[in-house]
């Protein structure tokens, strides 16, 4: 199976949702190179990659490696960074959400079963709780316990979402959840309350989910059918839910996990990155999958890494703060 295949298949997210309904398909800290080089020496970016893996990559160079792969790893989706450095990740195939040490590579299953079902969209709380969309409701879980305690659902008397896949948190402790079929609704951590942010306009198939002062960055498929395609990146107004077309196309094909440097900046996964430098042995593309930074005012798309031998389907995103610096 070549890689363009593997891609179609491990992708998962873009594969699962219209039967469960299909069940679908989605965290910052780091200066760019251009406006903070020290800063940026200083942390690095850590992804999932849906051939078993969760790998880390240099902020400024691109250079990469594996944290961990395979053990308990399947098809790791989202991640964030604990408290104390250590990742948190979810995955659609052991169905489970995992903790790794980055020290010594060692997987945890922290929690699965019970309401957990298929984790996507993951995010930390300022309390070190992390929050995790499923594509039924919005859990929270106890990075201590495991203990699972549904935050927000599509009830008939709470809910506005149907298929929540992303999830982030504001610096006032709100939560912002992407709904699969387009909308972004902010959630009350306390009660769950969900409120309609945005929805139509550029929104389709929603990804993944940042946030940063009154702004929200959503990458989105761009497609109606969750195929990939042309994908972009939306930034919304959270006062007012004006949607701006940030970047689009070019090497965002897929795009899913969305993290946001120091100075605004973001880094995206997409899975379905073209690579020029060559095609499958059949003479199609090869989509080989990129870690991309996107200027914040721009949209100016810069490829950090590009898949290779080490990654090639990157999903989730987050930033580490070297330990070492």
């Amino acid at each position: 199976m070549g890689r363009t295949e593997l891609g179609r298949v491990a992708h998962g997210g873009l594969g699962l949702i219209f039967d469960v309904r299909k069940l679908l398909v989605i965290s910052g800290l780091c200066a760019s190179a251009a406006a903070a080089s020290s800063a940026a020496d200083r942390c690095e970016i850590v992804f999932t990659d849906s051939q078993a893996a969760v790998l880390r990559a240099n902020a400024l160079t691109g250079d990469n490696g594996v944290i961990a792969r395979e053990n308990k790893l399947v098809q790791p989706f989202g991640i964030a960074v604990g408290q104390g450095g250590e990742l948190f990740v979810s995955d659609t195939g052991c169905l489970g959400l995992l903790r790794i040490d980055t020290e010594n590579q060692s997987q945890t299953v922290l929690t699965c079963g019970g309401s957990l079902g298929v984790p996507f969209g993951i995010a930390l709380e300022s309390s070190g709780m992390i929050l995790v969309a499923n594509a039924q409701a919005l859990l929270r879980i106890d990075p201590a316990t495991g203990n699972q305690t549904v935050v927000s659902s599509p009830s008939p008397f709470q809910g506005l979402f149907q298929y929540p896949l992303a999830v982030t948190v504001a610096e006032n402790n709100d939560i912002y959840v992407a709904d699969a079929l387009g909308p972004i609704f902010r959630v009350d951590p306390g009660t769950g309350r969900q409120t309609l942010i945005a929805s139509g306009g550029l929104l389709q198939r929603p990804q993944g989910l940042a946030v940063k002062g009154h702004f929200l960055y959503v990458t989105d498929v761009a497609t109606p059918d969750m195929n990939f395609g042309v994908g972009r990146i939306i930034r919304i107004d959270i006062n007012t839910g004006e949607q701006t077309e940030l970047s689009k196309g070019a090497n965002l094909v897929g795009p899913v996990g969305i993290a946001i440097e120091s100075n605004g900046n973001l880094i995206v996964g997409d899975p379905y990155t073209i690579n020029p430098d060559r095609v499958e042995p059949d003479g199609s593309p090869a989509f080989d999958g990129a870690i991309i930074r996107i200027d914040k005012n721009t949209g100016e798309q810069h490829v950090i890494a590009r898949g290779s031998d080490s990654f090639v389907n990157p999903r989730g995103v987050a930033l580490l703060q070297n330990q070492a610096n």
